[in-house]
């Protein structure tokens, strides 16, 4: 039986009641799961990117849908051989943000498996006007991963920067 998802917020989901603080994978005969994102991040050095790995270990025989909560803010992709992988199988695919996710969920009909990332919240940190220029920085955070992403425009075209890399090095003397 599908569980129904009453709510979520920053780092958790409630479903029937009992509140979750991990991602979570719902399986077709409604049992819920830990997400195995170790199978993702072993691949691609994050969760925010789902590997062949891991959408095989979701997906089961006779899915007709898989609902993914890709974050707050929608921060989760999938790899173009998860894409293929769906398609082969005939199991159409829905990736949106876990709260848009979630009324998806406890309104779908039929096979469906669910799964659900809890964090990645982005909030704006710098706003500038430059010299025929605008630049947008903001900062997505998901527990101990920061990712800075950097909006441009440039005349009437945006310019999308993102996944910065911070690196702590050491100070050196001298």
């Amino acid at each position: 039986m599908k569980p129904k998802i009453d709510s979520t917020k920053f780092g958790s989901i409630t479903i029937e009641g009992e509140e979750y603080e991990k991602d979570v994978l719902i399986r077709l005969n409604g049992n819920i799961k830990k997400r195995k994102k170790k199978l993702s991040k072993a691949i691609y050095g994050t969760s925010h990117k789902i590997s062949l790995d891991e959408a095989e270990h979701v997906y089961e025989n006779g899915a007709e849908k898989i609902i993914i909560g890709s974050g707050q803010n929608g921060m989760v992709q999938l790899s173009h051989e998860v894409r293929d992988f769906f398609k082969e199988k005939d199991c159409k695919v829905k990736l949106c943000p876990t709260p848009e996710a979630i009324d998806k969920w406890n309104s779908a009909k039929g096979k469906v498996i669910g799964l659900f990332h809890l964090t990645c919240q982005n909030k704006l940190i710098f706003e500038a006007p430059l010299e025929r220029m605008y630049l947008i920085v903001s900062v997505d955070y998901c527990k101990n991963l920061l990712e800075f992403t950097a909006h441009i425009l440039n005349g009437r075209r945006w310019v999308f920067l993102r996944n910065f890399a911070l690196h702590e090095t050491e100070r050196q003397e001298g």
